[in-house]
């Protein structure tokens, strides 16, 4: 169930980046996105659509994820941006289980 899941999050994130982005699998459920002259603002867009796109795939509502957004800055490393995108993922997931209870 867990190879379905994992699945169906890379088919929909694939079909909502443009061919110029990047949608990495970095292990286990763990994807990263480089979006191309991307916005903050625009790479929401991209949350929105994958989200719409899993409603048309996910027809047993088995797939839900956290995002975390972070626009590389001048003189960032790209590891200051992926540690930086994974500290807003995890306050994202923190807080979606906080409304939860």
């Amino acid at each position: 169930m867990g190879d379905k899941v994992i699945q169906t999050l890379g088919v929909a994130l694939g079909s909502v980046i443009r061919k110029s982005d990047y949608g990495i699998r970095l292990g286990g459920d763990e994807f990263c996105l480089f979006l191309i002259d991307y916005s903050l603002r625009k790479s929401r867009d991209v949350i929105v659509r994958t989200q719409d796109k899993l409603l048309t795939l996910d027809t047993d509502k088995l797939v839900s994820f956290s995002w975390g957004a972070y626009q590389l800055q001048p003189g960032d490393t790209l590891e200051v941006a992926m540690l930086k995108a994974d500290n807003l993922l995890y306050q994202h997931k923190c807080s979606k289980y906080a409304e939860r209870k």
